[in-house]
């Protein structure tokens, strides 16, 4: 399959050739993907978008549970709302990027009243008929926030790297948080060892789905300005050692076609990972971040 090739976003004329690579994750082009970085900011983001972006996602992209399996994966992620409740203990929430609605189901059995934006009919159908949340469906989420109403907190599990204008989606989310509200994202760390070592075939390029690989101290900065303070930090919370995990066996499994040898990979994976962990799970080297910012203006 070959994909037309978009203008990419207008960034900072600083900038270099970082890498190019391919759709190793899902295999749905063949096409070639380039990554640039800025100098001064050390964002990566991807020159060429397709401009049939939405080909990427197949359906099989989300793999809807029954809702049996939801309650089970969602008692697996209490930890998450507990990280909120840390600075927020209830109120109303955003998840930006819902998906089917593990966490959004999981923030609603813990006492949030729980909006949320996702661009798949089927999970938007899902996240109404089954978890029970508001739902707004579109994929342009700084034209959605806008019409929205004021929230405690806001949410961006692992959805900011997909986003096309993400500066933009954070200073409309900044304008809906209340005073002493918060943001919460968790993206991919470019700064990882596991990035450092793989380079253009660390499975969390995810290319062309992930556009931006955003340094924390660029985010930081950004929510500064913004008026808000970081408050919370890690690379080592339970989502953060399982991203580790997925690194080592993604890669191996991309090796293969055969769904048994993916399998037989995936468990390799987790034998390597075990001593690699011994330095991901030291500093700030994990494959993902997550950060917590609160309104202080």
């Amino acid at each position: 399959m070959s994909s037309t090739l978009s203008n990419s976003p207008k960034y900072d004329s600083d900038t270099a050739l970082s890498f190019i690579t391919k759709d190793y994750n899902r295999k749905i082009t063949n096409d070639s993907f380039s990554y640039r970085k800025c100098g001064k900011s050390g964002l990566i983001f991807l020159s060429n978008i397709p401009s049939n972006l939405g080909d990427y996602y197949k359906e099989d992209y989300y793999e809807i549970p029954s809702k049996s399996r939801l309650i089970k994966i969602a008692d697996k992620i209490e930890y998450q709302v507990r990280m909120i409740k840390n600075h927020i203990p209830n109120g109303k929430l955003l998840d930006v990027g819902a998906a089917f609605g593990v966490f959004a189901y999981k923030a609603k059995s813990l006492g949030f009243d729980v909006s949320t934006i996702e661009m798949s009919t089927h999970c938007c159908e899902y996240l109404s008929d089954e978890v029970g949340v508001k739902v707004f469906q579109g994929d342009k989420p700084e034209s959605i926030i806008p019409t929205l109403g004021n929230y405690d907190v806001i949410t961006f599990w692992h959805n900011i790297e997909h986003l096309l204008e993400p500066w933009k989606v954070l200073e409309e989310a900044s304008k809906k948080i209340n005073s002493g509200g918060i943001i919460l994202i968790a993206t991919p760390n470019p700064d990882s060892f596991a990035f450092r070592l793989l380079g253009r075939f660390w499975p969390h390029v995810d290319a062309p789905r992930h556009i931006n690989l955003i340094p924390e101290s660029l985010l930081t900065t950004k929510l500064k300005d913004l008026g808000f303070d970081l408050v919370m930090k890690t690379t080592n919370d339970k989502g953060g050692r399982s991203w580790n995990r997925f690194s080592w066996q993604k890669i191996i499994s991309n090796q293969f076609s055969s769904k048994t040898m993916e399998r037989v990979a995936f468990i390799i994976g987790w034998i390597v990972s075990i001593p690699l962990s011994i330095i991901e799970n030291r500093g700030y080297n994990g494959s993902a971040y997550t950060v917590i910012y609160k309104k202080i203006k």
